[in-house]
């Protein structure tokens, strides 16, 4: 399967007051927790999409850099981008967010193992509960005409909005699944840090 891990990790973390990806868990930067679930569960190709004001600050030689060609667009904008210029060898892009510090590479290994080849499948996106979690998805090539066309719309862009126009096979997760934790405030870090 020709499939790239990418960590989006340019986000503004203005209700956390600071970088949250670089906090520190376990001895790792919050990042460095979804660069290793990819490398560990058997994806080779592994990068970072950030923009130019913190790239420099990711140290880590298991995963490339990428640089965001328009700042704080959001994920949608994100995968066209990744999938149309900046990763245009892969079939599939598994993207995960730089703010989850417990995802493991067991999570990403039963993601994978929902990708077969020939399919029909688009995407493949977890649901936690009832709630989508479209930023521990995997996306096809196939995805990239109505990404296109959402982005043309210049609306939301939304990521369930694209989930309305491709073929998405959902894969059921406990509501309690400690990989979706995201960290948005200092106090959610508080509350979590010992992966309750």
């Amino acid at each position: 399967m020709n499939i790239a891990g990418v960590v989006l990790a340019g986000g503004k973390s203005s209700r956390y007051g600071r970088p949250k990806m670089f906090e520190i868990y376990n001895g790792k930067a919050f990042y460095e927790h979804s660069v290793e679930a990819f490398s560990e569960a058997g994806i080779c190709d592994v990068f970072i999409l950030s923009n130019e004001s913190l790239a420099p600050a990711f140290q880590t030689e298991k995963a490339g850099i990428l640089i965001e060609k328009e700042m704080h667009k959001g994920p949608l904008y994100a995968l066209y981008h990744v999938l149309d210029e900046q990763l245009p060898g892969y079939d599939w892009v598994f993207l995960l967010a730089a703010d989850v510090p417990f995802v493991s590479p067991a999570f990403v290994k039963r993601m994978k193992n929902h990708i077969v080849e020939p399919s029909p499948i688009q995407a493949c996106i977890p649901i936690s509960g009832e709630k989508f979690q479209p930023l521990h998805g995997i996306y096809h090539r196939s995805c990239l005409p109505a990404l296109k066309e959402i982005i043309n719309r210049n609306r939301s862009l939304s990521m369930k909005e694209l989930f309305q126009e491709i073929n998405v096979h959902y894969v059921n997760f406990a509501p309690e699944e400690k990989a979706f934790i995201n960290i948005n405030r200092p106090e959610d870090w508080e509350n979590n840090k010992e992966g309750k």
